[in-house]
């Protein structure tokens, strides 16, 4: 924009509405035009304000379809539901609807600003595999159109927590058994980079939890401050399970007495999963357990005749 007078200040509106000086957007350089009509006044303090001058374009570019693909999920249970998740990676794809326009390009931002000139042109499918939340723009610009509407997309990229192991294996024991629950160490940690939006999260040593029953019954996990469901239970030590519970073991207190015909073995089925902030849930766990009772025979005594 230009004005034949000299010391003039311009401003504009990319509206159809008429500029007012100081509150409308001040003119300093060449602009993008993202709509269909551009308004402009000039202004100079020694001289009354110009009329407004129209720039008016015959279209506007379609606003390109964007969708995204992958494995969904539910995010961890520890967690506030964050949006669509998706497990280990998610593939975005633009679909045009202008494509045909001589010079269409569809530029892309992934790291939250919007699209523009200097971001990446849209070539190919792109994959995410960065954890965390992401949030992209894009944005159709074809010479002598209108910039197309902003295409905003969000989502979450999660890794999966490693089921636990549950010791002892399956199997039949004496009186008692103690069981625990060992965390497979492998998975990758959440990261924060440029592209995905996350909060740090604890280390996983510490953060992750294990829920678990001794019934059968599926866990059912919860935050950290909420009330646990009938039955599921946090492990926070070795459970000490035994026919016959005595003053020192855990059974006595939190889990059901096993006071059990000697005749018939108590069977437990344990089944554990495990949550991380920041991760989805892992698999559930299973093991089949008897605790046995112990027989004791009395002495026999025989009486032998030699000849």
């Amino acid at each position: 924009m230009e004005t034949a007078t000299p010391g003039c200040t311009i401003y504009y509106e990319e509206a159809e509405k008429d500029p007012r000086p100081h509150l409308s957007k001040l003119y300093r350089e060449p602009i993008r035009v993202r709509s269909k009509v551009v308004r402009a006044v000039a202004v100079r303090a020694d001289m009354t304000m110009s009329g407004a001058s129209n720039f008016l374009l015959q279209d506007q570019l379609l606003a390109p379809l964007v969708h995204v693909q992958g494995v969904t999920s539910m995010s961890s249970s520890l967690d506030q539901a964050p949006g669509q998740v998706y497990k280990d990676e998610a593939t975005v794809t633009v679909e045009h609807m202008d494509g045909g326009k001589p010079g269409y390009a569809v530029f892309y931002s992934d790291t939250g600003e919007p699209a523009s000139t200097l971001c990446p042109k849209y070539k190919h499918p792109i994959t995410v595999t960065q954890t965390g939340r992401h949030r992209m723009c894009f944005i159709a610009m074809a010479p002598m159109y209108a910039d197309s509407d902003e295409v905003w997309i969000d989502f979450v990229v999660m890794r999966q927590v490693p089921p636990p192991y549950i010791s002892p294996p399956p199997g039949r024991y004496k009186q008692h058994v103690t069981v625990e629950f060992n965390q497979d160490s492998a998975g990758e940690e959440p990261r924060n980079s440029s592209h995905a939006h996350q909060a740090p999260v604890p280390d996983a040593a510490n953060s992750t939890i294990t829920f678990f029953t001794i019934t059968g019954e599926r866990p059912v996990p919860t935050g950290e401050n909420e009330s646990l469901a009938p039955g599921t239970h946090r492990f926070e030590k070795p459970l000490y399970l035994t026919r016959i519970p005595g003053p020192a073991g855990q059974a006595d207190r939190a889990f059901k007495r096993y006071d059990a015909d000697p005749a018939e073995p108590v069977r437990l089925q344990v089944r554990a999963m495990s949550c991380r902030p920041g991760f989805i849930d892992s698999l559930e766990t299973t093991s089949e357990m008897d605790i046995l009772d112990q027989v004791f025979l009395s002495a026999l005594v025989g009486l032998f005749c030699v000849h």
